[in-house]
């Protein structure tokens, strides 16, 4: 036992501690000032069985200290007990660490055996005005430490508060853990309990090449972190509590996640200001049964937030669910992503049953000129993923803006989408109300290679959707390339739209310049049972759009089904399409194959369509063909179009070459109390047609009935054809069986001054033509 002991400018020079061995050491009340350990070698220095009871540290003051060339050599830390340890009431008041060098410290070989921390308790302790000043760690290593089977059972830190504690010029040069091991280190009941830090100052602290190997934290509550230039490696955070987070100028320069796991995760009020990830590598990140209930994200702010460079390597997302997520007032400001990779991400079977979205408020978002740039996705796989019994009620997005987004060189490259399956999908109360995209700028899109397979849509249910004064304003999609995707097996069976209404939607100023679709594969796609019931679209308006370049390559319809498709009560009212532009537009080799139409259309309603100032510019059509269509039961009831206006539509250069209708059928089509009513055709202008080569081979129209159709009001005004030209014309082995016009009315139709200048038919064959 030690009591009383002052060490008054004491000196150890060249000191060399040689199989020194501590029993039952107790050190109380000790006092060291002005000490100077220089050239310090601990060598197999052996702690045995030392206890440290009832230990009482209070004011303990460091002044002028200098640790240089210390050495730890093969120290060994064997069952060391702390048990009982209380400290209780302690104060550090103006502790002041100045001048505190650590040169070439080397911790080698150390070895923590069996240390068991129980029933510490930290109550009411104080720091206050706590200064490190100019502390330097230079060449510090630690190599070999092991701990083994260290236990930290019941720890409790209890009203803990550090007040203005300040690092200033804290420099961490070349430390390396080298071969650390944690091995079955536990930590226990760790309470933190009304922690407060305040006023903390990291000031030009650099962190260095530090390493955390398979560190574990759980139940931790972190509050201002700062973290630059560090790799994490096999980290776990359980049920981590992030409350009243404010990050501020934060970098992240090169920064790894490994193997990172995230459960139980609750952010409330964060905060970002000014953060930027530089250079992070996220690398074989497995989320992994991850569990996120009663997330709350409040007042989360993103101002000048840049990724740069971020790569996720082998991301594998392994059974994840959401439960009662909230966003609230989310606000990204001048949000740059720069040279994003996706590589080798893997969604294995994620399974969402049973979830419930319940009153997800997105309420004022505001995306304001968000720029992604070179994001590439580059073999994603989505795999077994099953969306079974998911219910969206009352979602709203409320006031969402977004302005001036770009995506620049984004390439989605090898993408696939293996057995996706939603089952039982709900969407209800969904409300989207001003919403508005502002200046969305699409330029060097790629999609290569996406595959959708065995996509199943089962019994989905959208009803009351409401999109109310959504706005797309300068959306412009600047070379987009869709090459080789490929929707194989796609079901969408019992999916039913009820009440959706579309109200006062703008698209103004959108472009489509330079996009290709080439090799567009839809296999084997089912539309069974979808059913459009009351679906409204009120006061939209299409304003300058413009299709530039548009091409459509090799684009296969492959055992294409619509059956028992069903649109009941959609109505189409004041929709304007105003200075819509198509120019040279391509479609080339388009096959369809094995389509079939069963039973679509039911009082459907147009209302005052108006198409104006509508042009139509070098329009090609270049092998088209249409294989073994079959339009079965089709029916349209109560269709009634209402002041449909076309103003000003021209058709110029517009080509259909090779294209060919082969075994088309029509089947058991009907037009039920179709009506027509002021439809009006104002300076329709039909300039330099070409049809050239078109083949019908064998097209039937069998049982085809017309019942009460009746155009009312129908007015062609100042309509020109000229010089349109249909050149090899083949109508083979057409049959129409069994067509019946019944109760046809027309009723006020006027033709005025329509011209028909240069109509050359060249070469025109009706071959085998039967009407039966």
């Amino acid at each position: 036992m030690f009591y009383e002991i002052m060490f008054y400018e004491v000196i150890f020079y060249e000191v060399m501690f040689y199989e020194i061995m501590f029993y039952e050491v107790i050190f109380c009340e000790i006092i060291f000032c002005e000490v100077i350990f220089c050239e310090i070698m601990f060598c197999e220095v052996i702690f045995y069985e030392i206890i440290f009871y009832e230990v009482i540290f209070y004011k303990i003051i460091f002044y002028e200290v200098i640790f240089y060339k210390i050495i730890f050599y093969e120290v060994i830390f064997y069952e060391i007990i702390f048990c009982e340890i209380i400290l209780y009431e302690v104060i550090f008041y103006e502790i002041m660490f100045y001048e505190i060098i650590f040169f070439e410290v080397i911790f080698y070989e150390i070895i923590f055996y069996e240390i068991i921390f129980c029933e510490v308790i930290f109550y009411e302790i104080i720091f206050c005005e706590i200064i490190f000043c100019e502390i330097i760690f230079c060449e510090v290593i630690f190599f070999k430490i092991i701990f083994y089977e260290v236990i930290f059972c019941e720890i409790i830190f209890y009203e803990i508060m550090f007040h203005e504690v300040i690092f200033y010029e804290v420099i961490f040069c070349e430390i390396i853990f080298y071969e650390v091991i944690f091995y079955e280190v536990i930590f226990y009941k760790v309470i933190f309990y009304e922690v407060l830090f305040y006023e903390i100052i990291f000031y030009e602290i650099t962190l260095y090449e530090i390493i955390f190997y398979e560190v574990i934290f759980y139940e931790i509550i972190l509050y201002e972190v700062i973290l630059y230039e560090i790799i994490f490696y096999e980290i776990m955070f359980y049920k981590i509590i992030f409350y009243e987070v404010i990050f501020y100028e934060i970098i992240f320069y090169e920064v790894i996640f490994y193997e990172i796991i995230f459960c139980e995760v609750i952010f409330y009020m964060i905060i970002f200001y000014e953060v930027i990830f530089y250079d992070v590598i996220f690398y074989e990140v497995i989320f992994c049964e991850i569990i996120c209930y009663e997330v709350i994200f409040c007042e989360i702010i993103f101002y000048e937030v840049i990724f740069y460079e971020i790569i996720f390597y082998e991301v594998i997302f392994y059974k994840i669910i959401f439960y009662e997520v909230i966003f609230y007032k989310i606000i990204f400001y001048e949000v740059i992503f720069y040279e994003i990779i996706f590589y080798e991400i893997i969604f294995c079977e994620i399974i969402l049953y049973e979830v419930i979205f319940y009153g997800i408020m997105f309420y004022e978002i505001i995306f304001f000129e968000v720029i992604f740039y070179e994001i590439i996705f580059c073999e994603v796989i989505f795999y077994e993923i099953i969306f079974c019994e998911i219910i969206f009620c009352e979602i709203i997005f409320c006031e969402v803006i977004f302005y001036k987004i770009i995506f620049y060189e984004v390439i989605f490259c090898e993408i696939i989408f293996y057995e996706i399956m939603f089952h039982e999908v709900i969407f209800y109360k969904v409300i989207f109300c001003e919403v508005i995209f502002c200046e969305i700028i699409f330029y060097e899109v790629i999609f290569y290679e996406v595959i959708f397979y065995k996509v199943i849509f089962y019994e989905v249910i959208f009803y009351e959707i409401m999109f109310y004064e959504i706005m797309l304003y300068k959306i412009i999609f600047y070379e987009v390339i869709f090459y080789e995707i490929i929707f194989y097996e796609i079901i969408f069976c019992e999916v039913i739209f009820y009440m959706i209404i579309f109200y006062e939607i703008i698209f103004y100023d959108v472009i489509f310049y330079e996009v290709i679709f080439y090799e567009i594969i839809f296999y084997e796609i089912i539309f069974c049972e979808i059913i459009f019931y009351e679906v409204i679209l009120y006061e939209v308006i299409f304003y300058e759009i413009m299709l530039y370049e548009v091409i459509f390559y090799d684009i296969m319809f492959y055992e294409v089904i619509f059956y028992e498709v069903i649109f009941c009560e959609i109505i189409l009212y004041e929709v304007i399409f105003y200075k819509v532009m198509f120019y040279e537009i391509i479609f080339c080799e388009i096959i369809f194959y094995e389509v079939i139409f069963y039973e679509i259309f039911n009082e459907v309603i147009f209302y005052e369509v108006i198409f104006c100032e509508t042009i139509f510019y070098e329009v090609i059509l270049y092998e088209v063909i249409f294989y073994e269509i079959i339009f079965c039961e089709i029916i349209f009831y109560e269709v009634i179009f209402y002041e449909i206006i076309f103003y000003e539509i021209i058709f110029y250069e517009v080509i259909f070459y090779e294209i060919m209708f082969y075994e088309v059928m029509f089947y058991e089509v009907m037009f039920y109390e179709v009506i027509f009513y002021e439809i009006i055709f104002c300076e329709v202008i039909f300039c330099e047609i070409i049809f050239y080569d078109i083949i019908f081979y064998e097209v039937i129209f069998y049982e085809i009935i017309f019942y009460e159709v009746m155009f009312y009001e129908v007015m062609f005004y100042e309509v020109i054809f000229y010089e349109i030209i249909f050149y090899e014309v083949i109508f083979y082995k057409v049959i129409f069986c069994e067509i019946i016009f019944c109760e046809i009315i027309f009723y006020t139709i006027i033709f005025y001054e329509i011209i028909f200048c240069e109509i050359i038919f060249y070469e025109v064959i009706f071959y085998e033509t039967m009407f039966y």
